[in-house]
């Protein structure tokens, strides 16, 4: 998941949204992995993540 938030974020505009789904944390551990990429991310670059469980974005 990691590197397909950084693979794509050079492609991305001002002003444009990066999303997915299976955002959650703890009960279902089959995608602990989306909120660890996801999370780290954001914390990294400074984005302000936005999350409607299971959905998550950012915007640019």
């Amino acid at each position: 998941m990691w590197n397909d938030i950084v693979n794509f974020m050079p492609k991305m505009k001002q002003g444009g949204v990066i999303g997915g789904h299976d955002y959650y944390a703890g009960f279902q551990s089959d995608h602990d992995g989306v909120v660890t990429a996801v999370s780290s991310y954001v914390t990294e670059n400074s984005f302000l993540l936005q999350v409607e469980f299971p959905h998550w974005w950012i915007q640019l």
